[in-house]
Order: structure tokens, then sequence, then C-alpha cells
């Protein structure tokens, strides 16, 4: 997009002009994610299931797995804040990454992603971004058995849009941010989040065979939440917005679960710190594109 398309656009949509310029300021900032936030690294967990877009307030009242629920900070707004918080920082020899979301991919150089094993699932629909959970549950289920004595971290989609859910097949999400595709499509606040919470649901319940498994100690968490409909500054009505603008602190996208799924001492893993390499890096413009962050 030219200069002179993206002043018309921003006038166009100012909202979206200003998360755009703000994302451009804090982006400058160093370093480039809260520290504040939790090092997922530093926390004890055999498997770590993350949920993309995920706000904590949704979670607790949409789960039905049995564990210890807590909320914690997120060191980002976006994935890619999220990414460069928790692998900026060393070499991961002991753990097994399994994703479909293209910000590894796309800051595999630039922070140096080294770990034991990396399986990129590659998503089904090009033109949304989209990848099923169970794509990635499949390939969960298949690696702790081939890793047993690796940590293993599954990045998941969902709940992020586009929505799989009887809601959500009413919503055309093709490359576009949610507060555009709202926009545009004249949805209301009560169909998206309808949607959002199909999602959850549908994610929920594909990581089921995960947790029967009894792999050790599963932790469900987030990469950061989702704004639906709250507002950007304060709570002025006419900034409200749908989606998780970069570097926001607001408590609906920093909030998040960590979610210790009830488990047996004795079916721990044996995990062992072997030889790190490092992650392929890729263009994935078009899915990003896709998933709106472009």
């Amino acid at each position: 997009m030219g200069i002179h398309e993206s002043i018309n656009f921003g006038i166009q949509n100012p909202k979206i002009g200003l998360v755009e310029l703000w994302r451009r300021y804090k982006e400058r900032q160093q370093p480039s994610y809260d520290e504040s936030g939790i090092n997922i690294h530093e926390r004890d967990w055999d498997l770590l299931l993350i949920f993309d877009a995920c706000r904590f307030d949704v979670y607790s009242n949409c789960v039905d797995i049995n564990g210890d629920l807590s909320k914690v900070h997120s060191r980002g707004s976006t994935s890619k804040e999220w990414v460069r918080g928790n692998f900026s920082e060393g070499e991961y020899g002991d753990l097994v990454v399994i994703t479909t979301n293209p910000f590894y991919k796309q800051l595999a150089e630039e922070i140096d992603i080294q770990v034991h094993h990396f399986e990129w699932v590659e998503p089904t629909n090009s033109e949304t971004g989209l990848t099923p959970p169970d794509k990635i549950t499949d390939r969960v289920l298949a690696l702790a058995e081939e890793f047993p004595q690796k940590r293993i971290l599954a990045h998941y989609m969902q709940p992020h849009a586009p929505y799989l859910g009887p809601s959500g097949e009413n919503i055309s999400y093709t490359k576009g941010q949610l507060h555009r595709v709202m926009k545009d499509n004249s949805i209301s606040k009560s169909e998206i989040r309808s949607a959002y919470y199909e999602n959850l649901d549908i994610v929920l319940e594909s990581i089921k065979p995960i947790i029967k498994k009894r792999y050790g100690k599963t932790v469900v968490s987030a990469d950061h939440g989702e704004m639906l409909g709250e507002s950007l500054v304060g709570k002025i009505d006419f900034l409200s917005y749908y989606g998780h603008p970069y570097g926001l602190q607001k408590d609906c996208v920093r909030s998040v679960p960590w979610h210790i799924i009830d488990y047996n001492v004795d079916d721990r893993r044996d995990i062992k710190d072997e030889h790190a390499y490092p992650i392929n890096s890729d263009d994935v413009t078009e899915q990003l594109q896709a998933l709106g962050y472009l």
C-alpha cells in the first residue's frame, strides 16, 4: 500500500489507522516485548498447549477440564511479541515445537530461534490461513510418542479468527483485520462473541485426546487475548475495537490462562536437553495477510 493509499485508508478507517501508528511506535521500543509478562521457559511443564488470542475471562467461563487455573500476564498483545518474548533468550535442546502460527518462521532468523525439533503444520486454506485444531492435535499425539524425553509446545490458531462454528459460517473472513471484517460485513457484537466462544469450544474439545494420554504435566495457556468491543482508550464507546493491536496493555489482550491440568507425578516426562537446531525462516506473507496481520 502506497503512502497516498495509506493516508486515504487511515481517513476512512480511523481506528485501524490509529492502531497501525501505535504498532509502528511500539515496534521501535527495546525490547520489543513486555518483560513483565511470564517467560514460559521459567515455568514447569511437560506439554504446553498455546491457544491463539484466548482471553482469560472467556476461557474460565468455557473450560470443563479439571485442573488448577490461574490468570497470568502475557509478554505481548500479539503473537509477534509473544514469540520474540519467549524465544529471544536461548537455545532449547529439550523442546519440540508444533505450530501453524506464521510468526515462528517470520522471526526465525531475526531472533535465532533454536529448538530440538520444529514441526510446521501447513494451513488447509491459503485464503483464510485456517488450520483446524485437530491437525495440530494429530501431530502432538505422534510427536509426544516420538520424542518421549522432550517438552512439547503446541501452538494452535484457535480461538483466533477465522471462525469454525455455526456462527462463524456467516462471517466472511478473507485477508483482513477482524475489526475491518466486522465493519465491512455489518457484523454485530453478539455475533462475533458467539463465533469466538464457538471457536474456543472447538479447540478445547480438540485437545482432550492429548489430556487422556497423560503425557505428563500438561498446561493450557495463550499467547495473548482478544478485544471483543472494548475501548482502545479508557471506556470511550467510539473507540471500541475488535482484534489484538500490537503493544496494548489492556487486560482483555494481556490476561491469559495458565491452566495446569490434573496429572499424576508418576506420569512426568524424563526431560533431556540435547542439541538445538535453527528453525528455517520462510516467506509467510500470504498467511499473515490472510490472518489480518498485514
